[in-house]
This record gives C-alpha cells, sequence and structure tokens, in this order.
C-alpha cells in the first residue's frame, strides 16, 4: 500500500473556508496513515478561517497521521496552531524558513 505523502500548495491568497476545503477537494475520504505536506511558499495572506478549515479537512474529517505547512507566514503558523489546538487535534508540523 502506497504510504508516500500527498503534497498540495496553497495559492498566494487564501480567505473563504469553501477555498480551503476545494484545496483538498481531490484528496481520498481517509488519510490514515498518510501525511498531507502543504507548500505554503508563494502564499501572502491566509486568514485564520482559511488555516482552521485546512487543519479542520486534513486532521479532523479525513483523518491524516499529520499535515505537515513547509514554509508558512507566522501569521499562517499561529492560526493553523490555534485551528489545532482548539479542536483537540494532533499531528500539525510547521516547517519554517531557515
Amino acid at each position: 500500500m502506497d504510504q508516500s505523502p500527498f503534497e498540495l500548495t496553497l495559492p498566494r491568497l487564501g480567505g473563504a473556508r469553501a477555498s480551503a476545503a476545494d484545496l483538498v477537494a481531490d484528496l481520498p475520504e481517509d488519510l490514515s496513515n498518510r501525511v498531507v505536506i502543504v507548500d505554503c511558499s508563494a502564499a501572502e495572506a491566509i486568514t485564520q478561517s482559511y488555516s482552521d478549515e485546512l487543519c479542520k479537512q486534513v486532521l479532523q474529517l479525513r483523518k491524516a497521521a499529520g499535515l505537515v505547512l513547509r514554509f508558512p507566514t507566522q501569521r499562517m503558523a499561529t492560526h493553523s496552531r490555534m485551528a489545532v489546538q482548539l479542536r483537540g487535534l494532533s499531528g500539525l508540523e510547521i516547517m519554517d524558513r531557515l
């Protein structure tokens, strides 16, 4: 069984919850034992609701083993950490720029 991570790329701007849901729409409904890596390097402005929906879709609804945000803005990292904490989830990893 393939256990390779799924990779997504965040848009430059992300505001609506529906946009975050659209980003993950092509992923399998069950992501157990799988990791989703999101390249955030091109993102300039991502809202709190977008970050929350992304965490919810990947970690809560699809039950991924992990969500890795690669190079998010500081604001997105903060919003995502808060979303995971408030939802009682785990599996979020933030890869900061060096």
